[in-house]
């Protein structure tokens, strides 16, 4: 009777702890829900492909995925047809550029012009449209036909383009885009990746020893570039073969970076603007930070990261973002503007709330949940979320 009783205590409590879990998994959706509608109150989806207004998106559908809520998919898709499935929408290809950092209908080949790719290839996933993905193959077909291999010369192109490519090969199965991927990263990773560190510098005008803190003559890595060079790496490695022939380079700079930045996290959850540099810019940041743990969360979600060791990192993360970042409003605060020179001259503000830094709390949040209860989010589930909701359209 005694083994009995223990028996069902232990299951009872077994189930107890799914129960909650499932519960928590809830709660993160039900606050990134609140984020989001306070976020889509305040703006329209008559915006451009830009990254700033892109990265939102892609947020905002990585959430509907886990939530299943139609009004998301909704102000995603209105978003996508008002920019025709298009980054930049210059037709001559004689004036496509990439050089120079500008929102500009020519500058098609500059990858910030280049996430949307992401966000439309995943619709396509949803209800495939030969509209979605046409002008995305029609840039990266051109691109991977020209010599050049500087694309990515600096280090928020990772984020916005790399996926991009790994997306265009699952829908044609062809490797060209793989291998032109690596070409570009190559490229980047030659030149701005610190083997010592196992961290990335911005570009060419932050590499040391050229370029240094001000304050204690440290190495410069900023936050939210290296987040998305980290969220990048995991993003390719959801979707790459593992048989692929430079499967295992992507893999090394994750692993690697995830073991750096673990040591680097501030005991409040945060990554500070400039990692390893407590003299500059000291406090919280947002944007770095969620995109941090959408990678951490991204990387045991795939079995590559250990759960044991890499959650204490995402739960002090998660607190930060959820009590900190998350303003009484619902809109996400302590994120530093657009433009590169604020990377290491920026100031904490509560209020300080972006575009681009709701859409990664949104990614965050989206694969956070899954990292709470990964066998109810598993891939069939999202798929027929996605389909389930077309179909009542």
């Amino acid at each position: 009777m005694r083994k009995v009783l223990l028996f069902c205590f232990a299951f009872l409590f077994f189930c107890g702890g799914v129960i909650a879990q499932k519960k928590n998994a809830q709660d993160v959706i039900t606050l990134a829900l609140k984020v989001d509608s306070a976020f889509q109150s305040r703006f329209t989806f008559k915006t451009d492909a830009f990254w700033d207004n892109a990265v939102f998106h892609l947020g905002n559908l990585e959430l509907f995925k886990v939530a299943g809520d139609k009004k998301l998919l909704d102000f995603t898709i209105s978003w996508a047809k008002h920019n025709k499935y298009m980054g930049a929408n210059s037709q001559d290809k004689r004036f496509w550029d990439y050089r120079l950092p500008l929102r500009v209908n020519d500058n098609v080949l500059f990858a910030d012009y280049q996430i949307c790719f992401q966000i439309y290839s995943d619709l396509n996933d949803m209800e495939p449209s030969p509209e979605k993905l046409k002008r995305a193959f029609e840039v990266f077909d051109y691109q991977i036909s020209l010599p050049d291999n500087d694309f990515w010369w600096w280090m928020d192109a990772l984020f916005m383009a790399m996926p991009s490519m790994t997306r265009l090969y699952k829908q044609s199965g062809d490797e060209k885009y793989l291998d032109k991927m690596y070409e570009y990263f190559d490229y980047f990773d030659s030149r701005f990746y610190d083997r010592d560190a196992h961290l990335y510098y911005r570009d060419k005008r932050f590499v040391y020893p050229e370029a240094k803190s001000p304050e204690s003559g440290k190495k410069l890595f900023w936050s939210r570039g290296n987040g998305w060079v980290f969220a990048a790496h995991a993003r390719v490695l959801q979707q790459l073969p593992k048989k692929y022939k430079h499967y295992n380079v992507f893999l090394d700079r994750f692993l690697a970076m995830a073991d750096t930045l673990k040591k680097l996290q501030k005991d409040e959850g945060y990554w500070q603007n400039s990692l390893g540099c407590d003299l500059l810019t000291p406090g919280r940041e947002t944007s770095g930070t969620a995109l941090m743990l959408y990678a951490f969360c991204s990387g045991v979600n795939m079995g590559i990261l250990s759960r044991k060791k890499y959650a204490p990192v995402i739960e002090k993360a998660w607190k930060y973002l959820s009590e900190t970042a998350v303003q009484e409003d619902f809109m996400v605060g302590y994120i530093f503007d657009v433009p590169e020179r604020t990377a290491f001259e920026y100031t904490p503000n509560p209020k300080t709330s972006t575009n681009y830094g709701t859409g990664v709390f949104l990614l965050a949040a989206s694969e956070y949940a899954k990292f709470l209860d990964l066998p109810f989010f598993s891939k069939k589930r999202l798929h027929y979320i996605g389909t389930l909701v077309f179909q009542n359209a």
